[in-house]
């Protein structure tokens, strides 16, 4: 998930932040209440251990907690303890020992404790053959990066580590570090999404999806952070963004995941809905494309035929910022100094020309009405799908800007607009589908934590297990990714972001940069304690006036 920025709005009375933990204790709300969140899609996954996309973790995040977590409200997102009070780490930094919160019970009543610690990670590591998110906790010499969970005692733990990884602290944050209880939980097999359980120590207590329809919670009456204020949490799954959108107007809900920026001026007109403007996201929004299939010159031309301008001024509304780097503004490392690609005919033609690209012989690169007739043709220098989740409108939108702006370099867009589940599928090769299936496709990618690998090594890494959709098979950007992770000292580090960060601006367009998201969240106005950021959504603080 993505960079952090937090709006709160009304909360009363926070008494006192407790120890190094930087737990909120929340005093004198108003109590009671139902609280709906309407989201276009219900968990793919519900397995910590296996979920990798925003709907999954948004309902393990309410659910399941870790040994640190994400301070929601520092700007910098600040690593915390959670389930942890303290840590300190060998002189080597191939250690880390952490000292745990006494008193944690899970919602079945399991004690949390130094045992739980390691039965957790030994079932990640037992599984880590057989889930898509191995990539974030396997080294790139391919050996885990914890080589060993040592109890202490009852309430210590020691992560040994086969060589130091910076990002470790992040890792622990992310929901992949976050703790089931042994006692609901099958240590050699993965949690079935549609009939089992996901038990852990977090605020709200799951109690179960209805495919299409809802994923229903309650609060956590033992939470050890103290329960939340409202009676109960829906996920409301309401795929058509237009009856998504009514149902915030009409109160059916009390929060929409992500409005329709077409709505927005109806929203701010409503006094029954609050409209609360939010600082840029840290979460990517890009074009893909498939590196295998589409050559370099080709993938030039691309980047370089696209209307960014129109994308966010038009699409977004102004709500968005244009990306200019693999890695956004906000997240360790950026450097938006290098030549990325903006909208630029002459070199997205002169691209296919100086490759003698099949088609272009006496084509010239001011003769725009010739590159369009080639497209329109039924011999255009290229075909490439371009696939989208259906009830998404900037991506259905998308598809028009791709069949505009590519047939101005000769190139036809066909439609493969498909459910959400269809399409992440295929990015993450289920069964029979598999990446060759998209040559272009719109996604986002929200950072787990404040790392620039988290965005590099996950997206552009050429290893199988990767999240690298687009296929990028690129030798030295491989050698300074895999070198980045294990390197400790910052300045070194930054040397080796900032080569990755040319390289793809020049040399081998991985992907059309878009844009990071500043758009408003919408909610009931009696709403508050919410806090939008980009990392996971926080509801153990909501409640109504």
């Amino acid at each position: 998930m993505e960079k952090k920025q937090y709006i709160t709005i009304g909360i009363v009375a926070i008494i006192a932040i407790a120890g190094v933990s930087g737990v909120v204790v929340y005093m004198n709300m108003p109590k009671g209440g139902k609280f709906v969140f309407g989201v276009m899609y219900g968990p793919v996954d519900l397995d910590p251990h296996q979920a990798w996309d925003s709907a999954s973790i948004d309902v393990i995040h309410a659910v399941v907690e870790g040994l640190l977590d994400v301070d929601v409200a520092d700007p910098d997102l600040a690593i915390i303890p959670n389930l942890a009070t303290s840590y300190s780490w060998s002189t080597d930094s191939k250690e880390i020992t952490f000292v745990l919160r006494q008193g944690v019970k899970f919602h079945d009543g399991t004690d949390f404790d130094a045992t739980v610690v390691k039965w957790n990670f030994d079932r990640l590591y037992g599984l880590i053959d057989e889930i898509q998110i191995a990539e974030l906790w396997v080294l790139p010499s391919h050996e885990w990066i914890i080589k060993e969970t040592v109890v202490v005692d009852t309430y210590t733990v020691k992560l040994v580590l086969n060589e130091p990884y910076a990002p470790l602290l992040g890792l622990l944050a992310s929901w992949s570090a976050y703790f089931m209880s042994p006692a609901a939980t099958n240590k050699t097999a993965l949690i079935d999404t549609a009939t089992g359980d996901l038990v852990g120590t977090g605020p709200y207590i799951y109690d179960g999806t209805e495919a299409e329809v809802e994923v229903s919670f309650t609060p956590n009456p033992n939470y050890w952070d103290g329960k939340p204020a409202v009676d109960d949490m829906i996920f409301a799954i309401i795929t058509d963004a237009d009856a998504k959108n009514a149902a915030l107007l009409t109160g059916e809900i009390s929060l929409i995941d992500s409005a329709m920026l077409s709505m927005i001026p109806t929203f701010e007109a409503d006094p029954n809905i609050q409209v609360v403007d939010a600082a840029p996201s840290l979460s990517i929004q890009y074009l893909g494309i498939n590196n295998e299939l589409i050559p370099v010159e080709m993938r030039k031309a691309l980047c370089y035929a696209l209307d960014y301008d129109y994308l966010i001024d038009e699409l977004m509304q102004g709500y968005a910022m244009r990306m200019t780097s693999p890695i956004p503004k906000g997240i360790l490392y950026h450097n938006d100094a290098f030549d990325y690609p903006v909208l630029d005919l002459t070199i997205a033609r002169q691209a296919l020309l100086d490759a003698n690209w099949p088609g272009t012989a006496g084509l010239t690169v001011t003769d725009g009405a010739a590159w369009e007739a080639i497209a329109a043709s039924s011999t255009p220098l290229a075909t490439y799908n371009y696939t989208y989740n259906i009830g998404n409108e900037m991506r259905e939108d998308m598809l028009i800007v791709c069949q505009d702006n590519f047939a101005k370099i000769g190139v036809a867009i066909t439609d493969t607009g498909m459910t959400w589940g269809e399409y992440i599928k295929r990015g993450y090769e289920v069964g029979d589908l598999h990446r060759n299936m998209l040559e272009l496709w719109w996604l986002g990618w929200i950072p787990d934590y404040n790392d620039p690998s988290n965005f590099i090594n996950m997206l552009m890494t050429n290893t199988a297990i990767a999240s690298n959709m687009a296929k990028i098979d690129d030798a030295q950007l491989q050698t300074w990714m895999e070198a980045a992770v294990t390197e400790i000292d910052p300045a070194a580090r930054k040397v080796l972001y900032d080569n990755i960060q040319q390289r793809c601006a020049e040399v081998i367009y991985p992907w059309a940069y878009g844009y990071v998201s500043d758009a408003p969240w919408c909610g009931v106005a009696n709403l508050r304690g919410y806090m939008q950021n980009a990392m996971k959504d926080v509801f153990d603080t909501i409640y109504f006036v």
